[in-house]
């Protein structure tokens, strides 16, 4: 696999390739990029359901999928952030996405203007509750949510700055508090291109 600026890691358990194809279609689309910069890591949590590989070599970019035992989001992370060779990471649940064509773009920008940044966050995202009326509204993007923030991954190993795999619930929120008493450079990209799906289920 050949070194990449940002990947995308995500866990996966039960969705299966209709869901987790918002989040691959996004970055698909994404535009004023190099693909070769991006890569995204697909880490499944010993779900019932496995992705076919047709189904991911359909996609311009380079996606690494991995299965290994149940063990829970935190360790499906933390295991993808250890097999991660970028530059930089970016922890996605399997049915979010980009609801911008430029959203890479815009963080990668931001990066570049900030070399020596630990942590990028994009202060703001899109919330969608999937129920049977969805309701978009705009999210003030804090310390609780890992969504649309970016990590510098030497940063994160070296300083073994993990998720706590103890935690069921609130692990984000442990995580991005962790990371932002530890960062000493951060940068803040106030664009909203993310889009969390909130799903009760």
């Amino acid at each position: 696999m050949e070194y990449k600026k940002i990947q995308i890691l995500v866990p996966q358990y039960k969705e299966n390739e209709e869901t987790i194809s918002f989040l691959l279609d996004s970055i698909e689309s994404q535009l004023h990029i190099d693909k070769k910069d991006v890569g995204v890591i697909i880490c499944s949590d010993g779900g019932e359901y496995v992705l076919d590989q047709k189904f991911l070599d359909k996609y311009s970019y380079d996606i690494e999928y991995v299965i290994c035992e149940h063990r829970g989001v935190s360790a499906t992370r933390n295991f993808a952030l250890l097999i991660s060779d970028a530059e930089y990471v970016m922890f996605c649940d399997a049915d979010d996405g980009f609801v911008s064509n430029i959203g890479i773009y815009s963080l990668v920008r931001s990066l570049d203007l900030n070399p020596k940044s630990e942590m990028l966050s994009t202060k703001i995202f899109i919330e969608d509750n999937v129920n049977d009326m969805p309701e978009f509204r705009i999210g003030d993007h804090n310390n609780t949510f890992v969504h649309g923030k970016v990590f510098r991954r030497e940063f994160l190993i070296s300083n073994k700055l993990f998720f706590d795999e103890r935690l069921k619930i609130h692990e984000d929120s442990f995580f991005c508090n962790i990371i932002n008493f530890y960062a000493k450079d951060k940068a803040y990209n106030n664009n909203a291109f993310y889009c969390y799906r909130k799903n009760p289920k």
